[in-house]
């Protein structure tokens, strides 16, 4: 008789064990947020062709960032920024950390002449939370909260 209760009683431990550890699982799944489970992406929205030569300009010109905060999207508008004059397409990557976004902006190819272009692009799915901006290969960076 007492092999029995034991036996109903390992059987009770192991049941309550199995239960517990599904209640905390899909409690822990309820509590996460969708937008932690998304892949934060870059798209180009825009990336003129070349103003001019800046080998060849004989004044400086003014580089500006504007950017701006849309729900989980953070919108970049570069003027008159120094890129390479042989790409016809510019890919953005973008690494995201507990409270820092660092984007690197990638052109096609090696090149020998630079030029003055503008560039729009949008990073998208960030999850909430306030972060650090850095943009690789400019001065500076800026502060965005995500809500």
């Amino acid at each position: 008789m007492e092999g029995k209760e034991m036996k109903t009683k390992s059987s009770f431990i192991i049941l309550l064990g199995i239960t517990v550890f599904f209640i905390s699982v899909f409690a822990f799944c309820e509590d996460r947020n969708e937008d932690d489970e998304k892949e934060v992406t870059a798209t180009v929205l825009k990336y003129t062709k070349c103003k001019f030569d800046a080998m060849n300009f004989d004044r400086a010109v003014e580089e500006s960032l504007e950017y701006f905060v849309r729900g989980h999207e953070l919108y970049i508008t570069r003027y008159n920024e120094a890129y390479n004059c042989c790409d016809s397409v510019l890919k953005i990557d973008v690494i995201v950390t507990d409270h820092k976004i660092v984007i690197e902006e990638l052109g096609e190819s090696p090149c020998d002449c630079i030029c003055i272009r503008d560039a729009e692009y949008k990073v998208s799915d960030i999850p909430s939370g306030h972060y650090v901006v850095e943009i690789l290969g400019r001065e500076g960076t800026f502060e965005i909260d995500i809500k």
